[in-house]
């Protein structure tokens, strides 16, 4: 954002900053960030709108529905990567196929209770800046509940991508909120929907949200809700749709048993003759399951 706008246009708002210019509109007190933190971020442009969305795999990114809504024929999805090495080849992606979720409602716009498409890229992404962001397990997204800090990604000025983030805490929904809404004390801008919502998880940044709403006079964002989606998500692109599947071992031993996921750490003691089962983080072909038996 400009100073001078800042000077002539600025209103303090709950002690943050909201300013607005005529060209472009960013995120509230957020701070710069660059591709090698952010590496699923992209641009969605279909000219003269704007809007951010996040790499789910090679073939498809995840983003607000009512960013695509009356879209041209074409839609690019560039890497923040080229923005800073602009031109750089493998940055920029055509769509495919625009998958809107089937409860969305186009009349309500960012208000809607499913307002998140996926975006089918024509070809993947090769360049070596762009990776995939990872959903939650069901253990993670357990931990995510009012109060959780999560950082909200939206346009930055002073950053080389274009691209800043903020932290701010998910806050209680307001009476007859959607379910499948995150309400989120950050002041984000019409310019920052379709942007990632992020938890930390160790090294990783874990997809929790897509911002829908943006409301900075009231300091407030409104987002979906990824986890509420993952099985359609997963119905359509295969990520996660062994999230959440429960193992079960039978123990004919004749001793205790525990069956352990080594990934999410969930477990289940299982007696001689009995059944137990535990939910495992990943996919049966990626997950690392421990059973033990004592000796009789």
């Amino acid at each position: 954002m400009r100073l001078i706008a800042v000077a002539l246009f600025g209103v303090i708002t709950n002690g943050l900053l909201w300013a607005e210019d005529l060209e472009r509109r960013y995120l509230i007190g957020g701070q710069p960030a660059t591709f090698f933190e952010l590496p699923f971020v992209v641009w969605i442009s279909d000219f003269p709108r704007r809007c951010f969305g996040s790499i789910l795999s090679e073939e498809y990114v995840v983003t607000a529905a009512h960013c695509v809504d009356g879209a041209a024929s074409t839609i690019r999805v560039t890497h923040i990567s080229w923005l800073t090495y602009r031109g750089h080849a493998g940055g920029v992606r055509t769509v495919k196929a625009v998958i809107k979720h089937p409860d969305y409602d186009p009349g309500a716009g960012g208000s809607s209770v499913a307002d998140i498409a996926l975006l089918r890229l024509s070809t993947p992404f090769t360049t070596a800046f762009a990776r995939s962001v990872s959903l939650p397990t069901e253990q993670e997204w357990a931990r995510v509940r009012t109060g959780t800090m999560v950082t909200v990604v939206g346009q930055h000025s002073a950053s080389p991508s274009g691209v800043g983030r903020v932290s701010a805490p998910i806050v209680e929904s307001p009476s007859g909120g959607a379910a499948s809404h995150l309400h989120i004390a950050a002041a984000t801008t019409p310019g920052d929907i379709g942007g990632p919502v992020l938890v930390r998880e160790g090294e990783d940044w874990k997809l929790v949200g897509v911002t829908s709403r943006a409301d900075p006079r009231n300091v407030r964002t409104v987002a979906q809700k990824v986890h509420y989606y993952q099985d359609w998500i997963a119905e359509h692109t295969g990520i996660g749709r062994f999230q959440g599947v429960t193992i079960r071992l039978d123990n004919s031993s004749g001793t205790n048993c525990v069956l352990e996921d080594l990934l999410s750490l969930n477990k289940a003691e299982v007696a001689p003759g009995e059944s137990g089962a535990v939910r495992i983080a990943g996919s049966p072909l990626t997950s690392i399951l421990l059973v033990e038996c004592g000796r009789r």
